[in-house]
């Protein structure tokens, strides 16, 4: 049986380099599951939304100072 994205990869310059990219990619970013289902552990909410909180606390200084 022929692998169909083989005869793809044929027709599409750069397919093999943009397959060998998303194969490494699983390897390194692990967490991407998070972004599709997020935990639903009460620490680590906590833990982000203080960090959100900074990042809005830092946004609305610059605005301050933009507008200033």
């Amino acid at each position: 049986m022929t692998d169909p994205t083989a005869a793809f990869s044929k027709m599409v310059p750069g397919f093999d380099f943009l397959q060998s990219l998303v194969k490494g990619a699983g390897a390194a970013m692990p967490a991407v599951g998070q972004w599709i289902a997020p935990t639903l552990d009460p620490e680590e909410l906590d833990k982000r939304i203080s960090e959100l909180r900074t990042v809005q606390f830092w946004l609305e200084q610059n605005t301050r100072m933009l507008v200033a």
